[in-house]
């Protein structure tokens, strides 16, 4: 900002100045950001560390295969996941299940949804519909919840005044396909 209050557009027109007055009429970091630009010395440029993969896991003392149990433990986790997702501003995309019986595969389910969302009760309606209709091998030992994939929420601005537009109609079309697809 003080550069450009100071009609200097380009590095060009920052060379052509005393170097030896620099630091005193624009601050000390002026000398290095301009080396840095020019090659001379080096920059180190510090990466941004992947963000933690979004997971939940429950393990049970003692195995079982009562639905109601199960889907009380889903819905925990399925909360925890939202309460993380909202923390980081994202929703969710893909969300896999796995529920881990004994002497069996795992049963995998996994839902999508058409925007990012961190609501819960909506995740977990979505994974309900398909973990009523799944066949469990045997009981259940464990169970884990992960965030395949993942997005910024969307925000929309309410509006000052009607426009005659149902935003409401507009938001329930992707829930009915989520729910068609689960």
């Amino acid at each position: 900002e003080t550069l450009y209050e100071l009609g200097i557009l380009q590095i060009a027109q920052l060379r052509a100045l005393p170097r030896s007055s620099l630091p005193a009429r624009l601050g000390p970091d002026v000398l290095e950001r301009l080396d840095q630009a020019l090659g001379l010395i080096e920059e180190l440029i510090v990466p941004v560390p992947a963000a933690q993969p979004i997971e939940a896991r429950w393990s049970f003392e003692d195995p079982t295969a009562d639905r109601e149990i199960l889907g009380s433990i889903l819905q925990t986790l399925v909360a925890d996941i939202a309460a993380t997702l909202a923390a980081r501003q994202s929703g969710a995309q893909r969300l896999a299940c796995r529920l881990f019986c004994q002497g069996s595969p795992p049963v995998c389910l996994t839902i999508g949804t058409v925007r990012p969302t961190a609501v819960a009760g909506h995740l977990w309606e979505l994974i309900a519909l398909q973990l009523e209709r799944v066949q469990l091998a045997g009981e259940v030992l464990a169970i884990e919840l992960e965030v395949q994939a993942a997005g910024p929420l969307e925000i929309e601005q309410p509006e000052l005044f009607p426009s005659g537009v149902n935003r409401e109609q507009h938001s329930q079309l992707p829930v009915l396909l989520e729910r068609l697809s689960s």
